[in-house]
């Protein structure tokens, strides 16, 4: 299977496919330490026609201005330039199945409704929009870490842990990476090859 990685960051989201032998590409313009193969990139200086042979299209574009957007209210245009950059991508790409994540935040300000919404702390909603059915799925809940909103910081609540980075606190959790990597092989490639045969 052949994934693509949008915004990829440190690669939440590729680390299951990688781990599974798939190959994985991941677009950013900055290196985090991808774990996958990284191409370093302004997402708006390519086309994805150059990416027509790729299975699996995901992505979070920055989310930094969308979380913002209550506090000073004012829309986040970069933000959705960057979704709408996203969007072109998929249409120029063309893959098989595709997924956005976004804070909840977004929800507010683009109108297609998410296709799924999870927690990643006690006051940390994100959303999904994409062409892949979600099933009905386990609660993912990580109770051991707090939202510090003054200082901006991802705590934990036990003592002795450092506080999450900014970048850290971006991530996807891992178990909510590898519950969509298994649903989108299963869902999308497995059925859908069987259904043919």
């Amino acid at each position: 299977m052949k994934v693509l990685d949008l915004f990829c960051g440190m690669g939440g989201w590729s680390k299951p496919f990688i781990e599974d032998g798939d190959e994985v590409w991941g677009i950013d313009v900055k290196d985090f330490h991808y774990p996958g193969i990284l191409i370093k990139e302004d997402i708006r200086a390519l086309d994805g026609y150059g990416f027509g042979d790729m299975d699996l299209i995901i992505g979070s574009p920055p989310c930094s201005e969308f979380s913002k957007a209550k506090e000073n209210r004012r829309t986040p245009s970069e933000g959705l330039r960057l979704v709408k950059e996203f969007e072109r991508f998929i249409a120029e790409a063309q893959p098989r199945a595709w997924l956005m994540e976004n804070v909840s935040q977004m929800a507010k300000f683009y109108s297609p409704k998410p296709i799924w919404t999870f927690r990643i702390g006690a006051q940390a909603t994100r959303h999904l929009w994409g062409n892949v059915s979600i099933p009905l799925s386990p609660q993912f809940r990580f109770p051991n870490r707090i939202l510090d909103t003054k200082r901006g910081r991802f705590y934990a609540k036990r003592r002795g842990l450092k506080p999450f980075t900014g970048q850290q606190f971006a991530e996807i959790p891992y178990p909510i990476a590898r519950f969509i990597a298994d649903t989108v092989k299963a869902e999308v490639f497995t059925y859908n090859s069987e259904a043919k045969s």
